[in-house]
């Protein structure tokens, strides 16, 4: 199986990836595929020979604390599962494939914001970006108030997410029984800790396009530049 040391500072992490290029052709552009949070790589299954078939290189990774890369236990404002940590970690393990440039990212929810730091870092890199069910920051107090504790996080941001009409409010009947116990499920094969941190993270970032600045509002004031 092929696992990736990340060159990230902070606590060791190896990322798991499938690289994957069709047959009978020489690929021009790669597609990274990004999940979201409590997916993995296998999420991408419908997708990836889609895109072989239209001529794509594709690379699909798990992210730090999902599927069957590294989860290292933390606390949520520590700022091990911050978005430029996950993107950190990709745009190391492009490098370590030999991608230079010609990089189309492809994000899914919590997904949307790696991809976005990614993109934003490495414009040389990245020339497409798609985003798909974009998370939106939050204020500082409502990732704390909702997000503070790993052991609530999931359900308060389905409830959250429901009062904004993001998802459908319950109750849903049986027709979407299959997803809400798909997302239980998955959520129970994480670290609690990851997901809480991942989301606090998340929830709590800013991003300046036109300077290509970011930050990550936590309590130890931990900034970035590009």
């Amino acid at each position: 199986m092929p696992y990736f040391p990340s060159p990230t500072p902070g606590p060791s992490v190896s990322i798991y990836y499938i690289d994957e290029s069709p047959p009978s052709s020489t690929p021009t552009h790669t597609c990274l595929l990004i999940p979201g949070i409590t997916c993995d790589l296998s999420d991408w299954s419908w997708q990836v020979p889609f895109l072989l078939s239209k001529g794509f290189r594709v690379v699909t990774p798990d992210p730090r604390g999902q599927g069957r890369s590294s989860a290292p236990p933390t606390a949520v404002d520590e700022g091990i599962y911050t978005p430029e940590n996950l993107s950190s970690d990709l745009s190391a393990l492009l490098a370590h494939l030999d991608i230079t440039s010609n990089v189309i990212v492809i994000g899914h929810s919590l997904g949307t914001c790696t991809s976005v730091h990614l993109a934003a870092t490495n414009p040389d890199l990245v020339v497409g970006l798609v985003l798909l069910d974009p998370l939106h920051s939050m204020s500082s107090a409502t990732c704390d108030e909702l997000f503070s504790d790993p052991a609530t996080t999931m359900q308060n941001l389905m409830v959250n997410f429901a009062a904004k009409g993001l998802v459908p409010i319950p109750p849903l009947g049986p027709e979407w029984d299959w997803h809400t116990t798909w997302i239980q499920r998955r959520g129970m094969a994480m670290d609690p800790s990851s997901i809480g941190a991942m989301t606090y993270a998340c929830g709590r970032t800013r991003m300046d396009w036109a300077g290509r600045r970011w930050r990550w509002s936590c309590p130890r004031g931990l900034r970035r530049r590009g």
